[in-house]
């Protein structure tokens, strides 16, 4: 980008020219994507249980580096997008993407905005190479369930929510934006213990957690509302008043 800002477009054409055979190295979401990508492994027909598709506001040609680097890498993606400074937004409910990611947080808060399912990557992109397994953390409130509750908590504070949850054991909330990529993720969670049964030396990966403002009694409501949808989690966190983060 400084060379296309500084000495215009001829000149960052030949840079990437002359660049693209060199492989970029791993990014933030670089191992997250990788132990995604393995679980494709476990099905025996052609169907992905994952797929990782690439959305760019790069133009084709930065892309070219791109996907020799993600294919040196070793990560199976085959579909991208490179959109050459448009929006990448439309193209997240032509292609039935459960989840944007991104580093930005601008992005993220853009597609959430638009009602689309988003999460930010943090953290490094140096692997683990001990590990195989991957915890997904969900926050319960107002993500996987509406937070209608939520704004008893914040309006009237942690008594008046206990009572209305208690009262409210058995009654379901509405499905909150990521209830969908939770419902995807059980498949493959079924697909693994499927898996473990069949062969005894396989463990499952997969650990899904939950973390909600909530304790007792509103954890009742939580695991009702779970099994109601034929949902299960690994780890339940009910943290009352402390916080999430």
């Amino acid at each position: 980008m400084f060379i296309f800002v500084k000495k215009g477009e001829k000149a960052y054409r030949e840079y990437q020219d002359a660049k693209v055979d060199d492989v970029l190295a791993p990014g933030v979401a670089f191992n997250f994507i990788k132990r995604l990508l393995s679980f494709n492994s476990l099905n025996e027909s052609n169907a992905a249980l994952i797929e990782v598709i690439v959305l760019s506001r790069n133009d084709p040609q930065t892309g070219l580096q791109v996907m020799k680097s993600i294919k040196a890498h070793g990560l199976n993606v085959t579909r991208a997008i490179f959109t050459q400074g448009k929006s990448l937004y439309n193209f997240i409910p032509v292609l039935n993407i459960s989840l944007f990611l991104s580093a930005n947080p601008q992005d993220v808060e853009d597609a959430t905005n638009l009602g689309f399912s988003a999460g930010q990557v943090i953290g490094s992109p140096v692997p683990d190479a001990n590990s195989e397994e991957i915890l997904i953390a969900f926050d319960f409130d107002g993500v996987l369930a509406g937070d209608s509750a939520e704004g008893i908590s914040q309006n009237k504070g942690m008594k008046e929510y206990q009572k209305h949850e208690a009262e409210n054991a058995s009654i379901p909330l509405n499905e909150g934006p990521l209830t969908d990529l939770l419902k995807a993720l059980n498949r493959i969670r079924k697909h693994e213990l499927e898996i473990s049964k069949a062969h005894s030396d396989h463990s499952p990966k997969l650990r899904i957690a939950i973390v909600t403002a909530g304790n007792a009694p509103a954890d009742e409501r939580v695991l009702f509302i779970l099994k109601e949808h034929g949902l299960y989690v690994n780890d339940a966190f009910f943290l009352g008043a402390l916080r999430k983060l």
